[in-house]
């Protein structure tokens, strides 16, 4: 219960830092652009774990259903693998994952090609990222 707590205080606090960034006027347009790739790679993991620690369900779609939602499950499977099987290393899992693993193949038989193509790479968090040279 009390990691529970925490993280929904974390979920509450980044949310509150990414709606005070993105409604202030002052700052600068770079400094927005860096804000909130942390804020959304922060509070977008603590739901992911205080969902799987109450048994609840939780969805991560794009609106195709192709791309990010490749690019969240891939992350969500690392996350699995370092947590619960100590498997070091989740952000080059996760980018192996995306190079050689299903995501891949089921890329190619919806588009016909072997990129992520509805994926602008420097728009995402860097966890969200495909692997470079996969996206066009």
């Amino acid at each position: 219960m009390e990691e529970i707590a925490e993280l929904l205080q974390l979920i509450r606090s980044q949310v509150e830092k990414g709606a005070a960034a993105s409604g202030g006027a002052s700052q600068s347009r770079k400094a927005r652009a860096n804000d909130p790739d942390a804020n959304l790679q922060t509070w977008m993991l603590a739901a992911e774990r205080c969902a799987r620690l109450v048994g609840g369900g939780r969805v991560t779609a794009c609106r195709d259903g192709l791309d990010l939602s490749s690019m969240a499950a891939t992350l969500e499977f690392s996350v699995l693998l370092r947590d619960n099987h100590r498997v070091p290393g989740m952000e080059d899992v996760s980018s192996t994952l995306r190079l050689r693993g299903v995501r891949r193949d089921n890329i190619q038989k919806n588009t016909y090609q072997r990129k992520y193509v509805t994926l602008t790479r420097h728009h995402l968090p860097k966890l969200y990222r495909p692997p470079k040279g996969t996206s066009q």
